[in-house]
């Protein structure tokens, strides 16, 4: 990711209004669909760099004070420099990204909990559909499948549980562009819309995250009671920049999930924060993942668990960065008892949590609000902080 050559002004994210109560009177039922939104990832070893470019391509994740045209040039010069690597990691993780199956099955559950509360409000069967950022499905072909289905209610479900622009705002920006499109007008004008936010603070998503910790100490090799292990919660980073210039609240977030899963579920763990899969010559949130796991083996610790606390699916993050890159350094430097927790997955629970705000969305519609008049957490405040 190139130096800036002057400050970005902040993108305020696309805020969609739906009516003023989703469900008024009609003569024929409102049918329903969910549509889950999430980054998603290349199916084969030939969708690596087109997937690369779609992402370089998006202002709203690379920003440069540059006409779109120059950015899209940019994207093709690095996906194609990135794709031979790019090629390489996806191979060792199986030929291709497990975001869009693991996505498909957390909708599907996430249907099978709402379905029977729908039909005891007399809506017909709904639908769910997925719209992935930078692959397949994506945000038109999602709309036309809508469209062709008769949906005039949808509630838009992002699957990333802390806001970001370069997330859950870039998702609900792409999705607003198409429908804005000629072709689409029509429709958008006659569809009405709730939109899910963040929910970092979730019970049922704080209980979920637990859950995988505490499948991580019962099955897992430790040398010390489940207490005194030492929680390292990975995020993936942001530029120190792109979170100041955009006011961005994801940093801010993933302090508060953690703050209270601590609280609440880990009260007697030490626990540290810190940032990976950092690109490009920028200086983005500390400490790295890889310079804190090398340090703590460095000073003799041992017996510590890896959480990734801002994916709800593993993939590229999780099972290269985390387990063939992170992992073998700890080894490398001592560390013995050093594992990592799983991805939500397949979680039951976090498909309760996103079940309970889909149904609350039916009885009222919700717009994505995000206070970014807050301070961000930056470098030491956010990445370091001890308890115990």
């Amino acid at each position: 990711m190139p130096k800036k050559n002057k400050p970005v002004k902040p993108v305020i994210p696309v805020q969609l209004v739906p009516q003023a109560a989703p469900f008024p009177p009609a003569e024929k039922p409102h049918q329903i669909g969910l549509v889950f939104f999430n980054m998603g990832g290349p199916d084969s070893l030939d969708a690596v760099q087109p997937f690369l470019y779609n992402l370089f391509a998006d202002n709203d994740i690379v920003q440069m004070p540059i006409p779109q045209w120059l950015q899209n040039l940019f994207a093709w010069r690095v996906s194609n420099k990135r794709k031979k690597e790019g090629k390489e990691n996806y191979h060792k993780i199986g030929g291709r990204s497990p975001i869009e199956p693991f996505s498909r099955q957390q909708a599907e559950g996430v249907m099978a909990l709402v379905q029977p509360q729908l039909t005891e409000r007399g809506f017909p069967p709904a639908k769910c559909y997925l719209a992935m950022r930078y692959w397949h499905p994506r945000a038109e072909a999602t709309i036309n499948q809508l469209k062709a289905d008769g949906i005039t209610h949808a509630i838009l479900v992002p699957l990333y549980p802390h806001y970001s622009l370069a997330t859950i705002g870039s998702s609900l920006r792409e999705w607003t562009q198409v429908l804005e499109r000629p072709e689409h007008r029509a429709f958008a004008s006659s569809l009405q819309q709730s939109t899910l936010c963040s929910h970092y603070e979730h019970p049922l998503f704080l209980q979920a995250v637990a859950e995988t910790i505490e499948t991580a100490f019962a099955e897992k090799t430790w040398s010390c009671p489940p207490e005194d292990v030492l929680l390292v919660f990975s995020a993936h980073g942001l530029p120190i920049s792109y979170a100041e210039n955009n006011k961005d609240p994801y940093p801010r977030q993933i302090k508060a999930t953690i703050d209270a899963l601590i609280s609440k579920h880990f009260p007697q763990n030490n626990w540290q924060l810190c940032w990976q899969s950092k690109v490009g010559p920028l200086e983005w949130l500390k400490p790295y993942t890889e310079d804190l796991v090398e340090q703590l083996a460095k000073e003799g610790r041992d017996n510590v668990l890896m959480i990734p606390i801002a994916f709800v699916s593993d993939h590229i993050e999780t099972l290269f960065e985390m387990d063939m890159l992170y992992v073998p350094i700890g080894a490398q430097h001592g560390l013995k008892h050093y594992h990592r927790a799983a991805a939500l997955n397949n979680s039951a629970t976090y498909q309760q949590c996103l079940a309970q705000l889909v149904l609350r969305a039916v009885e009222q519609p919700n717009i994505c609000k995000i206070d970014f008049n807050q301070p961000v957490p930056l470098g030491g405040v956010c990445s370091s902080t001890h308890r115990g």
